[in-house]
């Protein structure tokens, strides 16, 4: 580990005295280094070392902990054309935030930036600078990379993010090709050209500094962060939705640009008021903006798309639409009062008889929005159970499974399996939408009605709930649990798919999809305790539960008694 604090080298600064404007444009300017380098060539990302190790001393001070805590560490270099241009080191507590070291490992030869933008919740300080000098660490892991350094003057920038309420500690070192490259690239006449004024170039680099913190480079205060939440959330989160009502996601692609007239007059919208809203949903990294006014998808805006596989675009409408909205207005009320189910003050039903009512409506978006996000949870169930012994299981039933996107997950893994989605008649009656036919799976994959609070007619050696028991209140879960229970074979297996609530104070989807389920209906999400304790209730023993390494959800396994 590099402590960059040897004696004779200069400190940590926030200004670079010695350097060309333009190199200094380089080193001071924000946003994802990997996708700045890609304006030179193809970038590539080369691992040099990931593994856990005790943090120095100047990088325990960094990260607010002690030094020599453990901590996980991600060396890399970063070529452009296979030449190198610069190496870094992240590093983040391994005490503080299983999600950040767990989500670097899973990087492989992916930017730490696939991590760090995009996401409104990370904030990041402004950068901080200095000189490498031959007796540090970082400058013999830039060495071995480029052999030439001993006669280059080598400079490195450090900026300290939060992720999921953890710091995480970048160091970037940027070596000589990268300078040539850029020269070549713009012509610049003079990299190392002397600074007239050392002192008036200090004033001037610090205000810059000062500007692009406003940008974002900088922590922000709370009263900052709580403002986010206050505007950007909702602001977000309906123009998300809005856009996605309008179609406007199915008439961009990634590769030609569009511009709003031309979208407007496919989709019959008024084009001044059209650009404004692809305008905000670019600044939400939905859209990439030209300088031109043109508009093209990114990744993340392609997943609206009504044509997407597992589109998002129906969970998108369902979450922005009015029943949804409405019945967030009556939290306070429910915490007042201490009785949930807003959909039922504001509609005078159950969330599900109203579907069931407006089938053309709320039941038809409902239905394609649970479809959609089917993909995504199954994907999270199969990461869970990875290394899971399915050798000596041959039937498995899905309880109240719907069309059957995660049966049929499983079947198509684990070949030697049979499965039944067992649900509701209306439900498997939609056998246009049926999982297993689309698959070629139906030999293997069986569709039986019924209803879970009466009986489970299924014989299987496992049986499994997603995203089930978290609708219903504790009464309700014994009673399913039971009665899956009565049908279940000496040594059977269930698996509850769920996002489990974690510990205290770790930030997490459940903690906030918990009061939308305070709205919703009677059910809540639990903590893994919790579910151990409806297993214990309805006869069923807690085994273990398990979790994908990324992901929010787990899935707990119980046992027959």
């Amino acid at each position: 580990m590099s402590t960059l604090l040897n004696a004779g080298a200069m400190p940590w600064q926030e200004a670079l005295l010695t350097l060309h404007p333009a190199r200094r444009d380089w080193m001071e300017r924000g946003g994802s280094l990997t996708a700045r380098l890609c304006s030179l060539g193809t970038v590539t990302v080369k691992i040099q070392q990931e593994c856990s190790e005790s943090a120095s001393a100047e990088d325990a001070v960094c990260l607010s902990i002690a030094s020599g805590e453990a901590v996980w560490r991600r060396d890399i270099c970063l070529l452009v054309d296979v030449e190198p241009m610069v190496v870094a080191y992240s590093v983040t507590p391994l005490s503080e935030s299983i999600t950040n070291w767990k989500a670097m490992r899973q990087l492989g030869t992916r930017p730490l930036a696939d991590i760090l933008y995009g996401d409104r919740a990370v904030s990041r300080s402004r950068f901080s600078y200095r000189l490498v000098t031959p007796d540090d660490l970082l400058y013999r892991q830039a060495s071995s990379a480029c052999p030439e350094l001993a006669t280059q003057e080598l400079w490195a920038r450090r900026s300290l993010f939060v992720r999921n309420s953890a710091p995480l500690l970048v160091v970037e070192c940027f070596l000589p090709g990268l300078w040539r490259k850029a020269l070549s690239a713009s012509g610049t006449e003079r990299w190392t050209a002397q600074l007239p004024n050392p002192g008036k170039e200090m004033a001037a680099s610090s205000r810059k500094i000062t500007t692009t913190s406003r940008k974002g480079t900088q922590m922000k205060t709370p009263s900052e962060a709580v403002s986010d939440m206050i505007f950007m959330g909702k602001w977000g989160s309906q123009t998300l939705c809005a856009a996605a009502e309008l179609g406007v996601f199915d008439h961009l692609g990634i590769e030609s640009p569009r511009t709003a007239a031309d979208v407007a007059k496919e989709v019959e919208l008024d084009p001044d008021l059209l650009y404004r809203l692809l305008r905000a949903l670019a600044s939400l990294g939905l859209l990439n903006e030209t300088d031109k006014r043109q508009f093209t998808l990114t990744e993340r805006g392609a997943v609206l798309r009504t044509d997407a596989p597992d589109s998002l675009r129906s969970m998108a409408m369902l979450e922005g639409g009015p029943e949804h909205w409405a019945i967030w207005k009556h939290v306070p009320t429910i915490v007042r009062e201490g009785k949930q189910n807003a959909f039922m003050r504001e509609y005078g039903q159950m969330a599900f008889d109203w579907a069931r009512a407006h089938p053309d409506g709320y039941g038809a978006v409902f239905g394609r929005a649970m479809s959609g996000f089917s993909a995504i949870q199954s994907s999270w169930a199969l990461a869970a159970l990875r290394d899971y012994d399915f050798s000596q299981i041959k039937g498995w039933c899905d309880v109240a499974g719907g069309h059957g996107h995660m049966m049929c997950a499983f079947l198509k893994k684990y070949p030697h399996l049979n499965g039944v989605v067992f649900d509701l008649p209306e439900v498997v009656g939609e056998t246009e939408q049926l999982w297993a036919p689309r698959l070629g799976l139906e030999a293997r994959c069986r569709y039986v009605a019924g209803d879970m609070f009466r009986d489970v007619t299924a014989d299987a050696d496992v049986y499994s709930m997603k995203m089930i028991l978290h609708d219903w209140d504790d009464n309700e879960c014994v009673r399913i649990l039971r009665n899956i229970r009565r049908r279940a074979k000496n040594g059977g297996r269930l698996f509850i798919v769920e996002h489990i609530v974690p510990g205290p104070s770790e930030p997490h989807f459940a903690k906030l999809f918990d009061i939308h389920m305070m709205c919703w209906g009677t059910g809540k999400e639990r903590t893994k305790n919790e579910y151990a304790s409806l297993l214990e209730m309805s006869g069923w023993r807690h085994i273990a539960t398990h979790f994908p390494e990324q992901g929010s959800m787990g899935v707990v396994e119980g046992a027959t008694a």
